[in-house]
């Protein structure tokens, strides 16, 4: 009788002895799964651009001009001068550089020069004369071989057109021929752009 009583007992205790083990292993991983989730409920993603500098140049620049009409006649000239012969200049700029400067466009003037059939004293006596330019959006200006300012701007992309100007006193006496005036255009970029 003893026997059988002692018997059920340690069955119990064993029986006891497994279902605690196996309860303690459910709550281990119970714990484990809750901290593992906790940890990954945010996160940060980082958005990067980037830009490349491109080009600044200047086109679309006026070939040729004419001053007043061809074929002046040396007597008009010498009576009246010549009073504002005019042409069209126009010069366009595209400044894509990325660098946040403004950009300058300078002009000047070479000085008059004989052609084949004209003079040395002629193209000395156009120099007293008075070579101007106008831009459409800024002042008149003579021009000397020293240059002065055009235009100015800064990213994108800018037409600027402007009218060129000759005047020369009555009374001067020229001969007949061609004469040039070369004029050059200069652009310049290391301007710091200023904050309206």
């Amino acid at each position: 009788m003893k026997k059988h009583i002692l018997g059920a007992l340690l069955l119990g205790l064993a029986t006891v002895g497994v279902l605690g083990t196996t309860t303690a292993f459910a709550d281990d991983a119970t714990t484990g799964n809750s901290t593992t989730a906790d940890s990954k409920q945010s996160a940060t993603t980082t958005g990067n651009i980037s830009f490349s500098g491109g080009t600044l140049s200047l086109y679309n620049v006026t070939d040729s001009a004419v001053l007043g009409k061809e074929g002046l006649k040396v007597s008009d000239v010498y009576t009246n001068g010549i009073q504002q012969a005019s042409a069209p200049l126009t010069a366009s700029v595209d400044d894509f550089l990325g660098d946040g400067k403004d950009w300058s466009l300078k002009l000047a003037q070479s000085g008059w020069k004989a052609g084949s059939d004209g003079s040395a004293a002629t193209a000395t006596t156009l120099d007293t004369g008075t070579l101007t330019v106008t831009p459409d959006k800024g002042a008149k200006q003579t021009l000397t071989t020293a240059p002065v300012e055009y235009g100015k701007g800064s990213t994108g992309t800018v037409t600027l057109p402007g009218t060129l100007n000759f005047d020369l006193p009555a009374g001067t006496a020229v001969q007949t021929g061609s004469y040039t005036n070369t004029l050059t255009w200069t652009l310049d970029d290391s301007v710091t752009a200023t904050a309206n």
